[in-house]
């Protein structure tokens, strides 16, 4: 998925070989529903959009730090809330595999903003895993 919020326009209309711009809900609702309307329903989701600026904590730029965080945070997380009533749906129970980082517990210089971004999604992921355990969606990272 693409995470460019420049590709923003008016209702896209994705194809599975085709990126879907990451930070805007419609795209990505429009996505999932050229899913489910090619293959019926969506059993599984891979969550990996994320992008990486290393700079030092002290010259990192606030923009980019924002930019980072709405990518590998807020667009994750809208993913996550817009992919479970299709998983919840799923037959055998829905699947999600959030990509995380080994920058979790164990960051770098230079990588604040991506291992912080990162460290946030890993929780949202066990806390989403602890409330949709009862609608039969596991969700690992």
């Amino acid at each position: 998925m693409n995470a460019d919020s420049n590709l923003i326009t008016a209702k896209p209309k994705p194809s599975p070989n085709r990126a879907v711009p990451i930070g805007n809900p419609i795209a990505i609702t429009t996505a999932l529903d050229v899913i489910v309307s090619k293959h019926g329903r969506c059993d599984i989701l891979v969550n990996c959009a994320g992008v990486a600026k290393v700079s030092s904590f002290i010259d990192f730029p606030l923009d980019e730090f924002e930019r980072t965080m709405s990518i590998n945070l807020n667009a994750n997380m809208a993913l996550l809330r817009l992919s479970h009533p299709l998983l919840k749906r799923a037959p055998r129970g829905g699947r999600v595999v959030v990509i995380g980082s080994k920058n979790v517990p164990a960051p770098g210089p230079g990588a604040g903003a991506y291992s912080a971004s990162k460290a946030a999604l890993n929780q949202l992921a066990r806390v989403a895993a602890l409330e949709w355990g009862s609608d039969r969606i596991r969700i690992n990272s």
